[in-house]
């Protein structure tokens, strides 16, 4: 799932969290709620009951300027 997403374009980050027993994040781009919903079920962790996401949008006030082509502005 990872990698398919990450070759697409959706994932633009993913990784584990500091310390990991917190768990990781995915920094997702153009994509809407709904889609990025549908795509956590894909997940396989999920799939076996042992993952879960908690989905938060952003909506960016200043961004790098080397990160704006891949957050659409």
């Amino acid at each position: 799932m990872l990698e398919r997403h990450h070759a697409d374009g959706t994932f633009l980050l993913s990784g584990q969290t500091v310390p990991s027993e917190d768990g990781g994040l995915i920094l997702a781009a153009g994509v809407d709620r709904a889609t990025a919903e549908k795509i956590t079920t894909e997940d396989p962790f999920v799939e076996a009951g042992v993952g879960r996401y908690s989905i938060t949008t952003v909506t960016p006030g200043r961004v790098h300027p080397a990160l704006a082509s891949l957050l659409g502005g």
